[in-house]
């Protein structure tokens, strides 16, 4: 699920926003869903840059 994968702060502006997944409105779906992806992928960049700094 996508909301396990983002930040802590992305969760709690869909929280805010939304509720829960469920009370997305059908209309907004594509876009919230593209946003939540969008957040994902930075959060889990962030995550890798972390990682490889610590490496070095």
């Amino acid at each position: 699920m996508l909301l396990e994968r983002s930040s802590e702060k992305a969760n709690a502006a869909f929280a805010s926003i939304h509720g829960t997944p469920s009370a997305v409105e059908k209309a907004a779906f594509d876009q919230v869903l593209g946003m939540q992806s969008t957040s994902v992928k930075q959060h889990e960049a962030a995550d890798q840059g972390k990682q490889n700094a610590d490496y070095h």
